[in-house]
């Protein structure tokens, strides 16, 4: 029995926030420990969601991180504050990655309750996510919350859905700045993902994230699994990671593996926090059969299928729904770029094969050579890291058409300079992330500073890809 009394969630609302367990065994008191009662109230209807936000603050600190000092996406610098987010509710200021991570746990909440009206309160109804969709999502999530393959909300564990809660209010610590400040003065362990900054972080010493830290060993383990493999679920749909990246998932088995994606669809879904609160700006109609698609593919790597086969059958499933039939390095490329344009309509799918067909030849086979590479037995596989950002960046022109056929100018360039640059490049497998934010970065600030601002005038800056480690580096300009 979860509660021996009726106003249990009414009580536990008054609780002071640094009270961390309790078990009283008199008829009406609680007799759960604190955050599992505290994860009972995703499950409430009667809590306001904002109220659940005010609550998640509380106890889970690492969210206040996320408050100051963040490493913004391009797609979120420049974005105005909006009164009605969570940050500027709760603390006065406006933090887009907070707000991200505050709509991720509202969402969260809506599955749980199957508030399907709210989750897509938002969407235009040429967008609404369909009901099938929603249900599918939420089955996921149950079953990762229960470990039974058609559950319901009440076989959930209060425990995993506070672990739940937890990964979510930490796994973008990395991008704190303070944060990596402290792992790489105390742990001297710090790269360029921010993924990575957080595995140091918490691997060598759990108590810097504390929400973690009192979790079950079986559920670190389960979490570190997913954190581990450094795999990016949300690269996938958008065809921005390479084969190569799916070996770190050879770790997981099906329980980690669950945890993960269900992680990774939920901090999806409230990627557009910043702008909507209280639903799901991003997981709709159009973007989510990538998404599930991607899971069903995934799975296969459970099945004894390799990584290669999986991700090569991916792509062309995700091409073949674009109208390329035929299975050639040529529409693989193509593919890939679609999903790097976030290309979904008629006309944008045209729009990249015509920005495509512009281009001279050197540059098109420089990308059907780079977006076919594998990372296992061929080449080492390049990972420009942001490059949906800056194609999204790029088509904001008023002319798209030109703007999308310079950006693949563009593309092609930091790609051949990279293989030039980088000594990692040469070896025969394996992937290089090559951080190419800094392209968003100028867009942003040279629209600041010109009103006329076209991506043409991205074409005559120097830049330079500069070596971190053996896997990363990053794109940089040269001052002129």
């Amino acid at each position: 029995m979860l509660f021996s009394g009726k106003n249990t969630f009414a009580a536990i609302a008054e609780f002071p926030p640094n009270l961390h367990k309790f078990k009283l065994g008199c008829e009406g008191q609680l007799t759960e420990p604190l955050y599992h009662i505290l994860a009972a109230h995703f499950l409430n209807p009667e809590v306001p969601y904002e109220r659940l936000i005010d609550r998640a603050v509380e106890h889970y600190p690492e969210l206040r991180w996320l408050s100051e000092r963040v490493a913004l996406s391009p797609e979120d610098k420049g974005l105005k504050a909006n009164p009605n987010s969570h940050s500027v509710r709760i603390f006065g200021k406006f933090y887009p990655e907070f707000d991200r991570t505050a709509t991720s746990l509202v969402l969260l909440a809506q599955l749980l309750r199957n508030d399907y009206e709210a989750f897509t309160a938002k969407q235009p109804a040429p967008l609404k996510l369909s009901p099938e969709d929603f249900n599918w999502t939420r089955q996921l999530l149950l079953r990762a919350l229960s470990r039974k393959i058609e559950a319901k909300a009440s076989d959930i564990s209060l425990e995993r859905l506070d672990a739940l809660i937890a990964y979510m209010a930490f796994h973008d610590l990395g991008k704190s700045k303070s944060f990596a400040d402290i792992v790489d003065k105390v742990y001297s362990a710090v790269d360029a993902s921010h993924d990575q900054i957080l595995v140091h972080g918490i691997a060598a010493q759990p108590l810097i994230a504390p929400s973690f830290a009192r979790l079950a060993p079986q559920l670190q383990t389960i979490i570190l699994k997913g954190l581990k493999s450094g795999f990016n679920f949300c690269q996938l749909p958008q065809g921005e990671n390479v084969a190569a990246s799916l070996l770190g998932l050879s770790d997981l088995d099906a329980e980690s593996f669950d945890f993960f994606i269900i992680h990774s669809l939920l901090d999806f879904a409230g990627a557009g926090g910043a702008k909507e609160p209280l639903s799901s700006a991003t997981m709709h109609r159009f973007t989510f059969p990538g998404y599930k698609t991607g899971d069903l593919y995934l799975r296969r790597l459970f099945e004894g299928q390799s990584p290669q086969d999986v991700y090569k059958a991916y792509i062309f499933d995700e091409g073949k729904k674009r109208g390329l039939e035929e299975q050639s390095e040529l529409n693989f490329a193509l593919a890939r770029l679609m999903l790097l344009a976030r290309a979904h309509s008629a006309e944008d799918i045209a729009m990249v094969k015509e920005a495509f067909a512009k281009l001279d030849d050197i540059m098109k086979a420089n990308l059907v050579t780079e977006l076919n590479v594998m990372g296992i037995g061929d080449q080492n596989a390049l990972l420009l890291e942001y490059a949906p950002a800056f194609f999204a960046n790029a088509l904001k022109d008023q002319d798209k058409r030109l703007a999308l056929t310079t950006s693949l100018q563009i593309f092609s360039a930091v790609f051949a300079q990279s293989r030039q640059s980088l000594a990692a490049a040469t070896s025969t497998e394996g992937s290089t992330l090559v951080n190419i934010k800094a392209l968003g970065d100028k867009i942003n600030q040279m629209r600041d500073d010109k009103s006329e601002f076209t991506m043409k005038d991205l074409l005559g800056l120097e830049f330079k890809i500069t070596e971190i480690n053996s896997s990363t580096a990053q794109l940089e300009f040269v001052e002129q």
